[in-house]
């Protein structure tokens, strides 16, 4: 037989409705067959008293940064992640598949979240997910671009052109 264990989080709405459901969750037996015979598995619930952060968001973004943004997370996720967990994302298949540059973009920071544990905006890297959330934010939206890019190369040389 084998060992597994499997993790799930829940969100309440409020801490009553928590409490009620540890209660329920504590008694609950899980009947299920195996190889030989029927085995009950009892579930560990455990109270998170960690507090969500709010997400955070990305400063103003220059106007062309959607472009330049998808080739450095192409760049981090072929020469960097994908090559330390020796797996390889489907590259061909997002060009061919999401349309938008936009999208594209998306899809890549929410892969570097999920499946590496690497805020792109923040630069934190964490061991999952999970624990991403804890250091930067449960996720980090990012502005559309709206600054001009001569403008926006001043202000990061020279501080605030506003």
């Amino acid at each position: 037989m084998h060992n597994f264990e499997r993790f799930a989080w829940l969100v309440y709405d409020n801490e009553e409705h928590a409490e009620a459901a540890m209660s329920s969750l504590e008694t609950l037996v899980i009947r299920a067959p195996s190889e030989a015979n029927v085995e009950d598995f009892k579930l560990t619930p455990v109270k998170n008293n960690q507090s969500v952060k709010p997400p955070k968001v990305t400063p103003e973004m220059a106007m062309d940064h959607v472009a330049r943004d998808i080739e450095i997370c192409k760049r981090l996720i072929k020469e960097v992640f994908d090559v330390e967990k020796e797996i390889e994302f489907p590259f061909a298949r997002l060009e061919a598949e999401v349309e938008s540059s936009d999208a594209r973009l998306d899809t890549l920071l929410l892969y570097l979240r999920q499946v590496h544990g690497y805020c792109f905006f923040c630069g934190v890297r964490c061991d999952d997910e999970r624990q991403l959330s804890g250091k930067c934010a449960s996720q980090h939206l990012r502005l559309p671009g709206s600054v001009d890019r001569t403008v926006f190369d001043t202000a990061a040389l020279y501080g605030s052109a506003r």
